[in-house]
């Protein structure tokens, strides 16, 4: 009898130490669950507030590297070059007038130091139709994006500057003679899809330009010195007037197939001397 008390009491002091052991267990996985479920927590928290991605285009002009920039821009969207206005040059960066309408700014100069320049879409409230002739005068920049809404690029725009990247937009629709005469360091510009006229020397002695397509709705490439007398205002006093002025003459590095198009379109001149 004393003996069965005993293993009773026994079994009872084992029952309560298993269910101890089993308190404990849930405890600590109850425990544990919290914990992981407060890292959890935690980490979609950080994930939330983590700042989206650097804009490439955006870091380039910041730190101003040019060459960044110009890499950038291989894949660029439209939308991400529309925005690129938020980091236009000022207005006091540039002189300018209105046109002959009075309803758009052609810009006559350009004055800053910037190597990546963003033409502002809009100035004094007017918008930007036009780049003047011969409007670069400091030698800057290496690469320059022009807005939506510029219809003309002047005759000598960009003329014997440093230039290697010109981003021009669809509403582009005429290159005027010379325009990136001796250019030597431009390697691709894209032709707007409503480009009709190239004018004479437009692209001569652009000894590296590669990268360039023509557009079907080209429908002249001029050519010869008569176009260039013709054309350029007679307060430019210039010495290519009396040369041959091919469109894109000395172009060796032009692809095949870009110079199989320029004389479908009844282009004479040479792409190497």
């Amino acid at each position: 009898m004393k003996n069965s008390k005993f293993i009773v009491m026994g079994m009872a002091a084992l029952l309560l130490a298993f269910t101890l052991v089993l308190g404990a267990c849930g405890g600590g996985s109850k425990s544990g669950g919290s914990a992981a479920g407060s890292s959890a927590a935690e980490s979609g928290t950080a994930a939330e507030s983590a700042p989206p991605p650097a804009d490439p285009l955006e870091t380039a002009i910041s730190s101003g590297d040019s060459a960044s920039f110009i890499e950038a821009l291989k894949d660029a969207s439209a939308e991400a070059l529309a925005k690129l206005q938020g980091s236009a040059s000022p207005g006091g960066d540039f002189s300018y007038d209105l046109n002959k309408a009075g309803d758009g700014i052609v810009i006559t100069k350009y004055t800053g130091e910037n190597e990546i320049l963003i033409i502002p879409s809009e100035i004094e409230g007017y918008p930007v139709v036009q780049v003047g002739v011969n409007w670069v005068v400091s030698g800057w920049p290496y690469v320059v994006i022009i807005p939506d809404g510029v219809q003309t690029i002047g005759h000598l725009a960009f003329a014997k500057t440093r230039v290697k990247r010109v981003v021009l937009p669809d509403s582009v629709t005429s290159i005027g003679a010379l325009a990136f005469a001796n250019c030597t360091s431009l390697t691709d510009i894209n032709i707007p899809a409503n480009i009709k006229t190239i004018g004479a020397g437009a692209f001569q002695y652009c000894f590296n330009l590669f990268n360039v397509a023509i557009p079907e709705s080209v429908t002249a490439i001029q050519y010869g010195s008569k176009y260039v007398v013709e054309e350029l205002p007679h307060s430019v006093d210039y010495d290519w007037r009396g040369h041959e002025n091919d469109a894109f003459g000395n172009d060796a590095k032009l692809p095949l197939a870009t110079r199989k198009r320029l004389q479908d379109l009844g282009y004479k001149g040479q792409f190497a001397y």
